[in-house]
């Protein structure tokens, strides 16, 4: 039996429904079906502000938009641990120092996303005060530590950051380093159990 071409249908789908198929199209690798749906979108023609501007501009708040959510991510799991120690500190000796140890581990990543922050200076041409004033950031902690004198976790961390916001100006693609320390991800990352 024939399969039945349902692309006649999708001129009858709102375009918001259209992008929610394609998407899900794509997550199951449908590149066909992803490319039907998006052929039948209709076509303008517009008049805009040239993307030799637009394109560094999106690239800037992307940039510093990731930034900011991994610097509050980390500062959360930081202050978790802090508090996971508090409360194991008189009961459980051993969740309390592997708690400390967690402290100390995202504590040291806060530090290293910190030190991002001339190299972000020099690649998108803003402020480090306007980094901060967009991320609600009114506090860094120790500026007398160097890339030298982190962890090697730390500057894995750091190392993969900078060439990730590097790769989003440049269209660069990321180096086999830092594509498995993506893979990796949060399952590197020490928990207490």
């Amino acid at each position: 039996m024939k399969k039945a071409d349902i692309s006649k249908l999708y001129e009858h789908m709102t375009l918001a429904d259209r992008a929610s198929l394609t998407f899900e199209a794509l997550i199951i690798e449908d590149t066909d079906s992803a490319n039907k749906i998006c052929d039948s979108v209709p076509r303008y023609t517009y008049k805009a502000v040239d993307t030799g501007y637009t394109k560094p501009l999106h690239s800037i708040f992307e940039i510093i938009f990731m930034w900011t959510v991994v610097y509050w991510k980390t500062d959360c799991k930081m202050m978790a641990a802090m508090g996971a120690e508090l409360a194991f500190k008189d009961n459980d000796e051993e969740k309390s120092k592997k708690s400390l140890e967690m402290y100390h581990h995202w504590h040291g990543q806060l530090i290293a996303h910190e030190l991002l922050l001339p190299e972000l200076e020099q690649l998108l041409g803003v402020s480090v005060e306007s980094i901060l004033k967009f991320a609600d950031v009114n506090h860094t902690h120790d500026k007398n530590i160097l890339h030298s004198d982190l962890e090697s976790a730390h500057k894995q961390h750091y190392d993969f950051h900078l060439e990730l916001y590097k790769s989003l100006t440049t269209g660069d693609s990321l180096s086999p380093e830092c594509n498995q320390y993506f893979q990796l991800g949060e399952n590197s990352n020490p928990v207490v159990h």
